[in-house]
C-alpha cells in the first residue's frame, strides 16, 4: 500500500512535467532557461507550481496534456485547498499523491493466496487490524482513512447510491470510519518519525469538510478519463 511519505511535490516531478511547466510559461528560450534554473530550487519551484496559468492550462485541456498523474493533482487540489483557505503545500502535496495513486493502481493492498492476487477490502484491512503488529498497524489505519477519503471525496454519488438502492453504510459512517483511523494514524510514532502528525490530526478532525472540498474539485475541475 502506498502511504505518501516524502511531501514536497517537486521532488516527484518527471521530466514530461518539467517539460509542460517550460512549454506553458516560458515563451522564449532564454525565459526557458531561466525558468529551467528556478525548477531546481525545491523552494522556488513550489511557488512556480502555484502559477494560476499553470492551473487554467490542465482545466481548459486536461485530455492533451502529458503530464504525470501526482502533478495533474496536485495543480488541482492546491488550488481547491487554497480557494478554502488552507495554505499548506504538505497537505496539498499529501492530498494529490494518495488520490493519484487511488485512481492509477487503488489504494488496498493485496495478498497472495494459492497463486492467485487477491484484492483486500476496507473490511478485510480492519479485521486484519486484530492481528497487525504495532507497526502495521500505522500503515493499515493510514491506508484505511486515505480509501474513505477518496472514494467519499471523488465518487460520493456513487456511495450515495449504495446506501439508497442497497441498504450500504451512507457518507456520515465512511466519514466517521476515515477520521477514526487517520487518528489512530497520528497518534502512532511513526506518524512523527515521517513528519505526519498534523496531517494526521487535520484530516482526523476535519474528514468532512475535506470530503466535501474533493466533491467540489470532482464535480468542477477533474478529467478522470
Amino acid at each position: 500500500m502506498m502511504i505518501p511519505l516524502h511531501l514536497h511535490i517537486v521532488h516527484q516531478l518527471t521530466p514530461a512535467d518539467i517539460q509542460f511547466i517550460l512549454d506553458t510559461l516560458a515563451d522564449s528560450h532564454g525565459k526557458r532557461r531561466g525558468l529551467a534554473r528556478l525548477l531546481m530550487d525545491a523552494e522556488t519551484a513550489e511557488s512556480i507550481l502555484d502559477d494560476r496559468v499553470l492551473f487554467q492550462t490542465v482545466v481548459d485541456s486536461p485530455e492533451q496534456l502529458k503530464i504525470s498523474t501526482q502533478l495533474y493533482f496536485y495543480i488541482l487540489v492546491r488550488h481547491t485547498l487554497r480557494r478554502a483557505g488552507e495554505e499548506s503545500r504538505e497537505m496539498a502535496a499529501y492530498i494529490a499523491l494518495t488520490l493519484a495513486e487511488f485512481t492509477c493502481h487503488g489504494l488496498l493492498p493485496t495478498r497472495e493466496e494459492s497463486g492467485r492476487t487477491i484484492v483486500q477490502y476496507s473490511h478485510d484491512l480492519e479485521a486484519r487490524l486484530q492481528e497487525a503488529t504495532p507497526s502495521q498497524r500505522f500503515f493499515l489505519h493510514a491506508a484505511i482513512g486515505n480509501h474513505y477519503l477518496c472514494t467519499t471525496g471523488l465518487f460520493p454519488g456513487h456511495v450515495r447510491r449504495r446506501a439508497e438502492r442497497w441498504g450500504a453504510p451512507d457518507i456520515a459512517f465512511y466519514e466517521s470510519l476515515g477520521g477514526h483511523n487517520f487518528r489512530n494514524a497520528r497518534d502512532h510514532p511513526y506518524a512523527r518519525e515521517y513528519a505526519l502528525e498534523s496531517i494526521f490530526d487535520q484530516l482526523g478532525s476535519d474528514f468532512p469538510e475535506t470530503r466535501r472540498l474533493l466533491n467540489d474539485l470532482a464535480e468542477r475541475l477533474v478529467f478522470l478519463s
